[in-house]
Order: C-alpha cells, then structure tokens, then sequence
C-alpha cells in the first residue's frame, strides 16, 4: 500500500511539475516573441516641417542618399543611384508620400497634439489645440499590455517623479500618481506634453506612469533590454519647433546626427558611430521610424520625410522612380462607405498618414486593434503602411527562424 501511494505521489509531482513547465515556456515565449517583420522599433518625431524644408539638411540628406536614389525638389524619384547605398548591412526606405491628413480629404491636422492623438489611438478625438486633455479612449499602449508587449516612451527633459516630501504645492498639482502631468518642464523649449501623447490617456496616468522616462534612462536601457515598442520624444528645440525655419532645421539636423554618431556638417557616420544610440538599437536589431507630426505651418498640401531603417529593410524609395512598389493606404473612395466619412471627407488611396504607421504597429506584433467606439474612420480604413509593398522588408522574423 505504501509503494502505491509513494507512486501516486511521485506521479501528481510529476504531472504538477510538467504543467508548471509549460506555463513557464509560453510565459517566456510570450514575452520574448518576435513581430512579423521587426522585433523591436522606435519612433523618433519631429516637428513643423515639410519633405521640401528639411530634405537638404546633411543627415536628412544622407539617409535619402542612402536608399540608393535621387529624388527632385518635391521628393519624386528622378534615378535609381545604387552607388549611394552605404556598405552597412542597414537599409532606408524612404515614403515620399505620407500626409497627416487626419481628418480626411487633403485638409493637413492641425496643430500639433492631435497628430500625436491620431498616431497612437487612432483619431483626434476632436481635439483642436494643445490644451492638456485627459481622455478615456482606447490606445495603442493598452493594445500592448493586453498583449504582453513592452513599451516605454523617452522623453527629453521629462522630470523624474519628485519625492512627496520635497514637492513645493505648485509642483504637487502637476502630478498624478507619479506622472508629470504638467503641460512644460523647464521651459519653453523643453518637454511639452502636447508632444508625448500617452499621457494623455487616463489608462496609462492611472496604471502606468513608469513607462514615461526621462530620454536618459535610453542608454541605460541599451546596455540592458530595449522595450519592443518605443518612441523618443525630443524637446521643443532638438525636434525643430522653436525658432524660425532654418533655426529649427539646423536644431533637428544636430539633434539626429547626434543619435546617429555623424558629422553634422556632412551626415556621414563618424569613427565612433557604433556608440551612438540609434546605431546601437538598429545593431540589436531595431527598426527606426524618423516621422514629422505635420508639415510647415505654411504649407497647404505638402508630404513629410518618412523613413525607415534597421536591418530588416530594404533600401529604396517608395513607390520608386519607375512607380513601382507604390504604397496603398486606404480603399478608393467609392468603397469607404461603411463608416460615415471623418469631417474633411474620404481618404485617398495613395496618401498615407500615422493611422497607416499605427497599422503597421498592430500588424507586427498581431495586436487586437482599437475599440471602434473611439477612432475615425480614417483608422478604421486605413491599411497597414507596408501592407502593399511586401519587397519593404528583408524577411519576416518568422521565415527567418525557419530557414
């Protein structure tokens, strides 16, 4: 009897020990699993500039150069120029066709914080201004938690959290749990919430301040572990908002060759490029995002420089100079008919905008998508920015681990 109850024992241990096992396994496997095409990205947004303003300054240029073609005034591609592709393994694609026409019709969103809006949660929510608003809607944060998916965002000049004890009255008022709900710190040409958007989101001011960082705790996370999801927000100054035009592209140009170890004069790498940031995550195997908010506050009906690099990439311009591998970002207007049109109207089949970079996101990492109660139709339609140029990528991550 002993010996049947010995084995019986040894058996529910056993049993016991092979189900803890396999949850432990698809725990870790959850949390370390690749996306389709990228594991990992981040999204650096500038501000106030158009492809035309800002195409000459000298790492902007270079990065166009380095898809391998040479584009005119209005960001066309004139010739396929190979000879310019830098001999790195990173490639650079280059959207000359991204908008931020949020609202629909060609109509640019403005100001600044419902691009933001639109880029994360699917629309503007109807906001108008840069006035704090707290908004209890659906985001891509919540996407990524539901899923398990890290996420952080860096933002330059953010405060850290202020011990109880030390806050003065007027410092108490601008924090909620932690979070740094103030709409500028220290100055004018520092952090500005209008800029960093998951703030805004109630769901993440109540649950999940720390994962809004101070930028310095970027290289921290470098030498440690990147989220999968990240986005740098730079200050009013590296970003190109303060100062006159050519003031803030000289800013945004020293800002980005900084992150890109080069020569600010020239764009290209420096001897120690492989210490600069934005080389070290691309070197892990991250995808970069360089994306303006909206174009110049004069411009009517101008793109804005979106591009991508990382390993995964292939270099090229799209679509490209012989009009090839043109992204598609929404159906044609007779099909949008399923949702009443946004306020300036229906979406054009080849203008592309951050709901089609939001898009991408979710499709990478099969996110669930937003809740219908609170986007536009412009999300609703949009498809993913690289959903109809498959040669964008190299691989998927899931061919890769085949082969």
């Amino acid at each position: 009897m002993d010996y049947i109850i010995m084995q019986f024992k040894f058996r529910l241990l056993l049993t016991i020990g092979i189900i803890f096992y396999s949850l432990a396994a698809f725990s870790s496997s959850a949390s370390s699993s690749q996306g389709k095409h990228f594991e990992k990205i981040m999204i650096i947004i500038f501000e106030n500039m158009s492809y035309v303003d800002i195409k000459h300054a000298p790492i902007f240029k270079k990065l166009i150069a380095d898809t391998g073609y040479d584009v005119d005034e209005e960001g066309a591609r004139t010739t396929l120029n190979q000879t310019q592709i830098h001999d790195s393994n990173i490639g650079h694609a280059l959207f000359t066709s991204y908008y931020n026409n949020h609202s629909g019709g060609i109509i640019p969103t403005r100001p600044s914080q419902p691009n933001y809006l639109a880029m994360t949660s699917g629309s503007t929510h109807g906001v108008i201004d840069n006035n704090i608003h707290d908004l209890k809607v659906d985001n891509l944060a919540n996407e990524l938690i539901d899923a398990g998916i890290s996420w952080k965002v860096y933002a330059e000049d953010l405060p850290d959290p202020f011990v109880l004890s030390t806050r003065t009255n007027s410092q108490i008022k601008l924090y909620k749990d932690s979070c740094f709900m103030g709409a500028t710190f220290p100055s004018n040409d520092g952090y500005k919430r209008k800029h960093e958007p998951f703030i805004s989101y109630v769901s993440i001011q109540e649950n999940y301040c720390k994962n809004i960082v101070n930028s310095a705790h970027l290289n921290d996370d470098l030498d440690t572990k990147m989220p999968f999801v990240s986005f740098y927000i730079p200050n009013q100054l590296n970003d190109g908002h303060n100062g006159g035009l050519l003031e803030g592209i000289a800013h945004a140009n020293a800002f980005l060759s900084k992150m890109m170890g080069a020569n600010p004069q020239t764009g290209e790498l420096l001897p120690d490029a492989a210490r600069a940031p934005l080389q070290k995550f691309m070197s892990q195997g991250g995808l970069v995002v360089i994306a303006f908010d909206e174009p110049s506050a004069t411009a009517l009906d101008q793109s804005m420089y979106m591009l991508l690099m990382g390993r995964m990439v292939n270099s090229g311009a799209y679509p490209n100079h012989a009009n090839e591998h043109s992204p598609i970002c929404y159906p044609a207007a007779h099909e949008q008919i399923k949702y009443l049109n946004d306020s300036n109207g229906t979406y054009q089949a080849r203008r592309c905008n951050h709901y089609n970079l939001l898009k991408m996101i979710e499709a990478n990492y099969g996110l669930r998508s937003l809740h219908p109660k609170n986007t536009s139709s412009g999300y609703k339609y949009a498809y993913a920015l690289d959903q109809y140029v498959p040669v964008l990528w190299k691989y998927s991550n899931h061919t890769k681990k085949q082969s």
